[in-house]
């Protein structure tokens, strides 16, 4: 039903949200950011600014590209398969590490349009492909009208590190996110997110994620 594809584009992009890990009692470890839905302070994309983003055909990729495409999400066996680049700036990682807190932050506040304000153009497109049919105007400003629900403190993503930015050939950056499933067993695994500026902001424009049974038998 149409009225359910507004809950599956959330669940895509949760699915996306980087970083899983293990932790054995719903407690951040040490030196753990364990981001509530205070840290969730971005403005909300509104319904009319997502159909019209949904309305726009993707943008051809430029031609110093990389071999991370805009709005991509995949999974590596290993980080060793993460594209390299150049050491980003002082200034550069700090504006990148803000945003990809942020977004864990809004993901643990389950705020759907405050994340939707997090990611590109091309990332929401992606997402939307992915479910088959992007939702109605009447079903997007229902959505909006409902007031979020955070995941409890013992369920939240916690982020363990954020490390070696580098800046792409196309002037995207991409950052190593370790992140912690609090009460989840799985071993840390890195997920690299790849940002790209724009005039306001970085947003969230690709992620590659590392699963080891990703790798060809």
């Amino acid at each position: 039903m149409r009225r359910t594809s507004i809950i599956v584009v959330f669940v895509a992009l949760t699915a996306l949200t980087p970083g899983v890990g293990t932790a054995r009692q719903a407690t951040p470890p040490a030196g753990a950011e364990a981001l509530g839905p205070e840290e969730c302070r971005v403005p909300p994309r509104s319904p009319e600014a997502i159909l019209s983003v949904l309305s726009t055909p993707a943008s051809e990729p430029g031609a110093a590209g990389t071999d991370v495409p805009p709005g991509e999400q995949r999974t590596v066996a290993s980080e060793d398969e993460f594209p390299t680049g150049e050491p980003a700036d002082a200034a550069t990682a700090e504006a990148t590490e803000a945003v990809v807190q942020e977004f864990t932050a809004c993901f643990n506040a389950r705020d759907l349009f405050r994340l939707f304000s997090l990611v590109s153009d091309d990332f929401m497109r992606e997402l939307a492909s992915e479910v088959g049919i992007p939702p109605s105007e009447e079903e997007l400003a229902a959505a909006a009208a409902m007031q979020p629900t955070p995941v409890s403190e013992g369920d939240r993503q916690v982020i363990l590190a954020l490390r070696d930015p580098r800046v792409f050939p196309d002037g995207r950056v991409g950052i190593v996110l370790v992140g912690d499933w609090l009460n989840d067993e799985k071993a840390p695994t890195p997920t690299l997110v790849v940002l790209v500026q724009t005039a306001d902001r970085w947003l969230v424009d690709s992620v590659i994620s590392v699963d080891p049974e990703a790798a060809e038998p």
